[in-house]
């Protein structure tokens, strides 16, 4: 499985669904074969990226309400900061899939990173 595969599978597992209402063809298929099918449309989806993040124990607004840690930590765990970095990667001429290997790379080095 590719990262990008696993990246998608986690967020579908967390309750991702992909936006399908522009293609009625599509109904009854699963929604891990539709988000697979739909990167482009996937990856500028917010509701992938807070999925994701609830997989891979990212911040929400909700969290700021009862953070104890710092406003850095919170930072730099919320679920936005992915999704522009991925953006910002892919600005830079990299891939979609060297940009998941390295959140997998990064959770790697901090455990504690994954709830």
């Amino acid at each position: 499985m590719t990262y990008i595969e696993q990246a998608i599978k986690e967020a579908v597992d967390q309750g991702y669904q992909p936006n399908v209402e522009r293609y009625p063809e599509m109904e009854g298929i699963s929604p891990l074969q539709i988000a697979m099918a739909m990167q482009a449309d996937v990856f500028i989806d917010p509701a992938f990226w807070k999925a994701l993040g609830r997989k891979r124990g990212w911040t929400t607004d909700d969290d700021f309400k009862y953070w104890q840690k710092s406003v850095v930590e919170w930072e730099e765990k919320y679920w936005k900061k992915f999704w522009h970095r991925f953006i910002d990667h892919l600005a830079e001429g990299k891939d979609a899939e060297s940009f998941f290997q390295s959140l997998d790379s990064k959770a790697r080095e901090r455990p504690d990173s994954h709830h």
